[in-house]
C-alpha cells in the first residue's frame, strides 16, 4: 500500500483497506459499500453525500482521490494479478492489479506484446482506464483503444462484462473514463507477436 505512481495518492490516509482474494469477496465489499452510501445519503437529504471508498489497482491515477481516500475505504484489488495467454494468441486476460512488468514478463516467454504501460511499474488498471500512452501507441493507438472486454462489478455488486457485443454503451465509456463507471476486476486485451527488445 505504500507504492503509488502519484504522490499525492501517498499523502491520503484511508480509515482502511479491503483487500478482497476473489470475486465474490469484491461482490461482498461493494455491496456492504453502496448499502452505507445510499443511507448516507438518505441522511444528508438535499446536501451531496462524501466519497466513501476509493479502487486502487496499481496506485497509477494521477487525479487526487482515485487511488486513495481519507477517512474511506480503500479497495486494493493488488490480489487480481493474474495474466493468462489465451491459446489462439490474439487476446490476454491480465488482472486490474497487475503491474505492466508481470504482464511483460509472460508475454515475453510466448514472443507476444500488448499495447501497455512504458513504466514497468506501472499497474494496469488506472493506466488502462485512464487511456494509456505505450511504446507501441503510435501503432495501435491507446491502451484502452486496445481492450477487448472488461469483466466489472456494477454499484449493485452484480458481475458483467463490457464489449463491443454486450454492454457497449458501458464497453465505450470504460475507453479513457477513469474508475467512474464501475470496478474492473480483469481486461481481454489484443494481443500481437513481438520478439524481445
Amino acid at each position: 500500500m505504500n507504492s503509488y505512481w502519484a504522490q499525492q495518492e501517498c499523502e491520503v490516509i484511508p480509515a482502511c483497506v479491503v483487500r478482497p482474494r476473489d470475486v465474490q469477496q469484491l461482490c461482498t465489499a461493494v455491496t456492504v459499500l453502496k448499502r452505507e452510501y445510499d443511507d448516507r445519503r438518505k441522511q444528508a437529504g438535499e446536501a451531496k453525500a462524501e466519497g466513501l471508498f476509493a479502487i486502487r489497482s496499481g496506485g497509477h491515477s494521477p487525479v487526487s482521490g482515485a487511488a486513495s481516500i481519507k477517512g474511506g475505504v480503500v479497495i486494493d484489488l493488488g490480489l487480481f494479478c493474474e495474466m493468462t495467454p489465451f491459446e489462439h494468441g490474439s487476446s490476454v486476460a491480465i488482472g486490474a492489479g497487475a503491474k505492466w512488468i508481470d504482464v511483460s514478463k509472460v508475454l515475453d516467454e510466448k514472443g507476444l506484446a500488448v499495447v501497455g504501460g512504458r513504466n514497468s511499474a506501472v499497474g494496469v488498471g488506472g493506466l488502462t482506464l485512464g487511456g494509456g500512452l505505450s511504446f507501441f501507441s503510435p501503432r495501435f493507438g491507446l491502451v484502452c483503444s486496445n481492450i477487448l472486454s472488461y469483466e466489472l462489478i456494477l454499484a449493485s455488486g452484480s458481475i458483467t462484462t463490457a464489449s463491443a457485443s454486450t454492454n457497449p454503451d458501458l464497453w465505450g465509456a470504460l475507453k479513457g473514463g477513469s474508475n467512474n463507471f464501475s470496478i474492473v476486476k480483469r481486461f481481454t486485451a489484443r494481443s500481437f507477436p513481438s520478439t524481445r527488445i
